[in-house]
């Protein structure tokens, strides 16, 4: 209900207010529709003056019933909200929103103690969301005839209530459209045999996750528990957040054996593993997940759990799997052939676990699987053995964001588009030729890089576009590795937060960008600049955005920036500029904004002539106009300390 409302709340924030007199609430219009804004206006009844409103929003008031003629006849009308009313209780009569039938969305979320009628919803033939979560309701909800007549519903949430069982009753058998079924936060033990035998025939996701799911004590005759969703095809179904133990979770998955399901979501399973260094707790094995083969299952997500080794076969009763998703556990070992028999599998997320080296074994099972995204950021991986990782012939990309790393992994994967290995330790590119030849995006910020001159080494990849070196310490130029591909085919360059300021008084790596034609974006911010080599920018005649801000720059040569013709922003702000001229950016013609601001600009002819250059031509000034103010004024100029002042 309240995820609901915050998106409503946020969308009125560009509509078009209408206040009327006497009217306790607010109208307002978008995209040529009606809302009507009553949130928290202390009302105990409906409003009337609602034509044409086709949104209404009445949470947070005191209304503490509603009958047939509580509501004006409105047509219009397709979403209400009535969540979280403050009075002590909240009754729905008989025939509540007979005079608003073309309800679609039905919000009544929130009402700890809500009275229903058991006609309260006759007449909502087009309702398709129904929302009655934390509302106290008890098991009659679905086996009563609260429901009846809704043969348009799609979606019906009832979490955080008190239901104990999940048996819907006879009015769900002409819900034909019904996708989702939510009974998060309940008190649900079991489902067996025929409870769910009214929803037969449908298509249905589930969310029963936070309820008391367990299955331990279930006995080994499968008899105990039969399927209950026997001729029911699942698209989601969450068990998330429930007591589940390796052999709980095994019964279980034994007692919907064969049951057809697109998606399984098992998150917080805190029993789920052995965790670190405890014996006491199973593992999960090839048993565990064995009883799934026949359900065809797409992507199965486990994450949040404490399972600490993957053991041989463990995920080969689960042969379709096209994503799996172990992060947030505190996995330390991958055994050999633990992920046999996933040849489908195309996404593996092994973020946030204990892993600290990565073994040939540990991943050889899936060359010949279709894998093209492997996560591995954020554990604590510092050694990859040499080519651990080769047979990945369709992987694109690897994440190895937030590791151990000293190096480039010394593995070849031909395939790789897209490589992540920020927040490492790594001193040095050597090896990323052959690591990544075919690279599109590297990310190596955050690591231990100090040799600008090994740019030209990794300008040798011919399909990079984005290299970000941003938060490094590069210092010094030695040695180029050799030269650049003329014909590099890079766009965006991030050298951010370095040290260049050394690197260039030093002067070496002068032409550094001199090669680089197809470069679009360049970022220096941040490098302790103070000034700039001559001829730096000859050669960057795509380049359209320049960030040199957040240094210590006092001057700019009239020369410096002559050779960016496509140059459309130039981001000079947070500097020591003193002055500018026109003539420094007169041969800019594509030049459409300018950030300057936070500058000690004194304001002397110079920048006089420069305010109305701006103005002349349109240049946009960006950033808020009190921080573009003059630090200084010459004693013969009257100039406003504004420098975008209409009498500067």
């Amino acid at each position: 209900m309240l995820t609901f409302l915050y998106l409503v709340v946020l969308l009125i924030w560009n509509t078009q207010a209408m206040p009327l007199k006497n009217f306790p609430c607010e109208k307002l219009v978008y995209n040529s529709s009606v809302i009507t804004n009553c949130l928290s206006r202390k009302l105990s009844h409906i409003p009337t003056e609602l034509e044409s409103t086709k949104v209404l929003m009445l949470s947070f008031n005191y209304i503490n019933n509603i009958t047939e003629t509580s509501f004006p006849n409105i047509g219009t009308l397709n979403s209400l909200l009535l969540g979280k009313q403050l009075g002590t209780y909240f009754y729905v009569g008989k025939k509540a929103f007979y005079n608003i039938r073309n309800l679609t969305f039905l919000d009544l979320g929130g009402n700890q103690h809500l009275i229903l009628h058991s006609d309260a919803f006759t007449g909502l033939q087009n309702l398709k969301e129904l929302y009655l979560d934390y509302n106290g309701l008890t098991n009659s909800i679905l086996e009563g005839e609260y429901l009846n007549g809704l043969i348009s519903l799609q979606k019906l949430v009832l979490s955080g209530n008190k239901i104990t069982r999940l048996r819907p009753g006879s009015s769900f058998e002409s819900m034909r459209l019904l996708q989702f079924l939510d009974l998060k936060s309940n008190k649900i033990k079991m489902v067996c045999g025929d409870d769910l035998q009214h929803l037969q025939g449908m298509h249905l996701s589930f969310d029963l996750s936070s309820n008391m799911l367990s299955y331990e004590n279930l006995s080994q005759n499968q008899s105990a528990c039969l399927n209950p969703f026997n001729n029911i095809s699942i698209g989601t179904l969450d068990i998330s957040s429930n007591p589940w133990t390796v052999v709980g979770a095994e019964q279980f998955f034994k007692s919907i054996a064969r049951t057809k399901l697109v998606s399984l979501q098992m998150k917080y399973s805190g029993a789920i593993g052995s965790s670190f260094g405890f014996k006491n707790i199973g593992e999960v094995t090839a048993e565990t997940f064995s009883w799934l083969r026949e359900s065809l299952i797409l992507s199965f997500d486990i994450s949040k759990s404490f399972i600490s080794e993957l053991n041989p076969y463990v995920f080969s009763g689960l042969p379709d799997m096209v994503s799996l998703t172990l992060a947030f556990n505190k996995i330390t070992k991958i055994h050999k052939n633990a992920f046999s028999d996933l040849e489908k599998l195309r996404i593996l997320n092994l973020s946030f676990n204990l892993l600290g080296e990565i073994y040939t074994e540990s991943f050889e099972t899936l060359n010949t699987s279709s894998l093209q995204y492997l996560d591995l950021s954020s554990n604590h991986i510092g050694v990859i053995q040499y080519g651990a990782l080769n047979g990945m012939k369709s992987l694109q990309t690897l994440d190895l964001q937030n590791n151990a790393l000293s190096c480039i992994p010394p593995v070849n994967l031909a395939g790789l588009k897209h490589v992540f290995l920020s927040q490492n330790r790594i001193k040095s590119t050597h090896g990323v030729l052959e690591f990544s030849m075919n690279a599109e995006l590297l990310d190596l910020s955050y690591n231990n890089l100090q040799n600008l001159g090994e740019f030209d080494n990794m300008m040798k990849l011919p399909h990079l576009q984005y290299l970000n070196l941003s938060y490094n310490y590069i210092s010094y130029c030695g040695d180029n590795a050799g030269s650049m591909l003329v014909n590099n085919q890079l766009r965006i360059l991030d050298l951010s937060h370095n040290y260049l300021t050394a690197v260039w008084k030093a002067n070496t790596c002068l032409n550094v960008f001199h090669k680089l034609g197809k470069l679009v974006a360049l970022d220096l911010k941040n490098n302790f600049l103070t000034e700039f080599p001559q001829n730096l920018f000859n050669g960057l005649v795509s380049l359209q955005v320049l960030d040199v801000s957040k240094n210590y720059v006092s001057s700019l040569s009239n020369e410096l920036l002559h050779g960016l013709k496509s140059l459309k922003a130039l981001k000079l702000s947070y500097n020591s500029i003193l002055t500018l001229s026109p003539s420094m950016f007169e041969s800019l013609f594509s030049l459409k904004y300018l950030d300057v601001k936070q500058n000690p600009f004194i304001c002397d002819s110079k920048l006089k002539d420069l305010v109305k250059w701006v103005k002349t031509n349109n240049i946009q000034l960006t950033g808020p106009m009190e921080e573009m103010t003059c630090a200084f004024q010459t004693p013969s100029t009257w100039i406003s300390l504004n420098i975008l002042n209409d009498n500067y």
